[in-house]
């Protein structure tokens, strides 16, 4: 999948329509200007360093690229590759053969192409903008959270992005679930102190629920931690697995922000125990005290 940038295909016609029209006597510095804007917008594209993407268009693209290229080099250089000296004063019609049906043959083309491509609009969801969520959604964790937050869970998030600005409900809630539980493993793996994948979300929780009510509080979960994934797994992740249930826009933009609000608590809650999900212990505090963001996590 690419992005699409509609100023390419802009730049495009903006510097080969001209040619479509050209005839009569040209003044030659506005012809070279013209030459080389077009050189350099037709190179792009033929070499792929632009969001088009030509499919049968692109031989005509060659066919003009030569034809331009090669009436500049006649027109204004010499064999060793210098302006020509004196530099031409008026470039008759008779000088630039064939440009013009060349131009008229790709523009024709290309329009056709253009026609079959299948470019849509995505619609903003929520307040989130749309090209923040397809490229980068998991940014919309907290900096201090998403430094410490491990990459396979940050992918995760990222995907889950990806599929809620597309529309794609059912696909944003399992990538949500699928950062969740990554996140989950390293919360578990840091209280229990072994290192074994456990095969679901129920196993984690019952051992979850037993560290929580452990004595030193200081070394178990926060109760409301392992309370909000228990909530989670029983409102949201076990029946999007149903292919009876048709999650909605509300479900899936609703179980994203739960999931990054949970993953957050995780990722707090042992940051305040000097320890990183991304890197490991840390030498300084991440808190030195419960203040208003923590409480709203």
């Amino acid at each position: 999948m690419r992005k699409s940038n509609p100023s390419h295909v802009y730049d495009l016609s903006y510097s080969v329509h001209p040619f479509v029209s050209i005839q009569g006597d040209q003044e030659p510095f506005s012809l070279f200007q013209q030459f080389h804007q077009a050189i350099t917008v037709l190179t792009a594209c033929v070499n792929g360093d632009t969001s088009i993407t030509l499919g049968i268009a692109k031989n005509s693209a060659l066919n003009l690229l030569a034809k331009i290229s090669d009436t500049q080099q006649r027109i204004f250089f010499d064999e060793e590759r210098k302006f020509r000296d004196p530099f031409p004063t008026k470039v008759h019609s008779w000088q630039i053969p064939g440009i013009q049906d060349a131009a008229r043959n790709f523009e024709a083309v290309f329009k056709a192409e253009l026609e079959n491509q299948a470019i849509f609009q995505i619609s903003p969801v929520s307040i989130y903008d749309t090209e923040a969520m397809v490229e980068r959604a998991s940014c919309s964790l907290a900096p201090e959270i998403l430094k410490l937050t491990p990459p396979t869970v940050r992918f995760e998030i990222d995907q889950a992005g990806k599929c809620l600005a597309f529309g794609l409900y059912t696909a944003t809630g399992f990538h949500v679930c699928r950062a969740i539980e990554l996140a989950m493993h390293e919360y578990y793996r840091f209280y229990s102190g072994g290192s074994e994948r456990l095969k679901t979300w129920g196993a984690y929780l019952s051992n979850l629920h037993r560290l929580s009510n452990e004595a030193d509080e200081e070394k178990s979960p926060h109760k409301s931690t392992v309370v909000l994934l228990e909530q989670i797994k029983d409102a949201s992740r076990n029946p999007i697995i149903h292919p009876r249930v048709n999650v909605t826009q509300t479900d899936a933009l609703y179980l994203f922000d739960i999931g990054k609000a949970t993953i957050s608590r995780m990722v707090y809650d042992l940051a305040e125990k000097h320890y990183s999900m991304a890197d490991g212990y840390m030498n300084d505090s991440f808190v030195d005290h419960e203040d208003d963001f923590a409480r709203s996590l």
